[in-house]
């Protein structure tokens, strides 16, 4: 398991084996989902969280 926020680990990872592991403020931890980039996009995968489109 690597946890990171690094770009270029986003960019190299998430979008093949990428989990999302979010939380609520100071809450439980969700059950991980996959991360699915939007369909129509060529942007990288730290781009895409840098604009906050994961939950899209």
């Amino acid at each position: 398991m690597v946890a990171s926020h690094h770009p270029e680990l986003l960019n190299q990872l998430a979008a093949h084996d990428g989990v999302l592991i979010e939380r609520q403020g100071a809450g439980p931890t969700l059950p991980p989902r996959a991360f699915a980039p939007p369909v129509d996009t060529t942007l990288p995968a730290a781009e895409i969280f840098a604009r906050g489109w994961e939950h899209v």
